[in-house]
C-alpha cells in the first residue's frame, strides 16, 4: 500500500508533460533549418534584397529573426530544465541513503536499549 506522498507524487509526475528527445532533436533542427534560411535570405545580391523590399519578404526576414531567438530561448530554458532535474535526483539520492543510514541507526539503538 502506498502512502499519501508517494501518491501524490505519482500524481504529479502524471500532470508534468515529459518532453522526448525527438521533440528536442526537432526544435534543434527547426532551428539550425531557420539560421540557413536566414542566412540565404541575407546574403541574397542587390536584385535579390530589391525584389524583397518590393515583395515585403524583407519584413519575413525580421519576423523569422526574432522566431528563432524564441526558439533558441525556448532550447536554453528545456537544457536548464534538465540540467536542474539532474541535480534535483542527484539530492534525492543523497536524501534517501542519509535517511537510510538513520533508520537503520535508530534501529540499532532501540536493539541495543532493549538488550
Amino acid at each position: 500500500m502506498q502512502n499519501f506522498v508517494t501518491q501524490s507524487l505519482q500524481d504529479l509526475e502524471q500532470q508534468v508533460p515529459v518532453i522526448s528527445d525527438k521533440v528536442l532533436v526537432d526544435l534543434v533542427n527547426g532551428i539550425q533549418v531557420n539560421d540557413d534560411l536566414i542566412r540565404f535570405r541575407q546574403n541574397r545580391g542587390f536584385i535579390g534584397r530589391l525584389f524583397d523590399g518590393v515583395t515585403g519578404s524583407d519584413r519575413q526576414i525580421l519576423i523569422d529573426t526574432s522566431f528563432n531567438v524564441g526558439m533558441k530561448s525556448l532550447h536554453q530554458w528545456v537544457l536548464a530544465l534538465a540540467d536542474n532535474l539532474r541535480i534535483s535526483n542527484i539530492a534525492l539520492e543523497i536524501m534517501q541513503t542519509k535517511l537510510l543510514e538513520t533508520r537503520n541507526a535508530l534501529r540499532n539503538f532501540r536493539i541495543s536499549c532493549i538488550a
